[in-house]
């Protein structure tokens, strides 16, 4: 009976949000093909619902939101800030960081409005420093250790290239 009905769950017949409540309460009020459920099935799965919806929520008022001026957000492995510094001044100051800090440069890439650094740090981790003017005195700045990040270290990189500023 659960094969049949989980089989016609994954052929299509009905919407995930059904699986648990259905499987954990088959045989109470009807069969899942009849599509009729009890009130504790009603119930479990609108209970279920907040939470999907806070569990998919994430940090979109963040991103949403951007990041002003002076202020920093470590968003998904990126460290985002912004600068009131032109932004050739913030490249040059990231240039000089990545120096001091005795990383090996890889790359280094950028024109008038944005620009991209790329280094290698003596633990062969990946360090990518990207620029971007907003206005004439303002320069967004991202900072990127590996694939998943490192707050600690991308914090440091900023306290280097605002001391370089």
């Amino acid at each position: 009976m659960i094969a049949k009905d989980l089989f016609r769950i994954l052929d299509g017949g009905l919407p995930f949000i059904y699986i648990i409540p259905t499987l954990a309460f088959s045989g109470i009020g009807g069969r899942l093909g009849d599509m009729k459920y009890s009130t504790l099935q009603k119930r479990i799965v609108l209970g279920f619902l907040p939470l999907l919806a806070f569990a998919f929520s994430g940090c979109v008022a963040v991103v949403a939101g951007g990041v002003g001026a002076g202020t920093v957000a470590y968003v998904r492995g990126d460290l985002q800030t912004k600068l009131e510094e032109p932004h050739e001044a913030v490249f040059e100051a990231s240039l000089r960081a990545v120096d001091s800090l005795g990383f090996a440069l890889v790359e280094q890439k950028g024109d008038a409005v944005s620009g991209e650094i790329v280094a290698r740090t003596s633990q062969d981790r990946r360090v990518r420093i990207q620029t971007k003017e907003e206005s004439a005195e303002t320069t967004g700045l991202s900072i990127r250790i590996g694939t998943f990040g490192d707050e600690e270290l991308s914090r440091r990189i900023l306290r280097e290239i605002e001391g370089n500023l």
